[in-house]
């Protein structure tokens, strides 16, 4: 496999995996606070549930939680890697 391939691809991968545990630790944040969540729809209701974070986080802290910051990173990042991968595809 070519380098112009491999890079912008692990990043993409390694990004979705960092977004997928975050997306986890959020849910496990708001089920401890008492909310319930639903396991059938959390790939839709996932960004409700990163809003409803970052709302009890700035009422508790604030300023909104580490998890935060770290959903938006790697959904930029994951963006990132499959737009160079695209770009890289396309160059062939």
């Amino acid at each position: 496999m070519d380098s112009q391939i491999a890079v912008p691809m692990t990043v993409m991968l390694l990004a979705a995996v960092w977004m997928i545990v975050t997306m986890i630790r959020i849910v496990e944040f708001l089920r401890r606070r008492g909310r319930k969540i639903n396991l059938l729809w959390l790939r839709v209701m996932i960004f409700q549930y990163v809003s409803e974070y970052r709302r009890i986080t700035m009422q508790e802290f604030g300023r909104p939680g580490t998890l935060y910051y770290q959903m938006s990173t790697s959904g930029l990042l994951a963006l990132a890697g499959a737009v160079f991968l695209f770009l890289a595809l396309r160059a062939r």
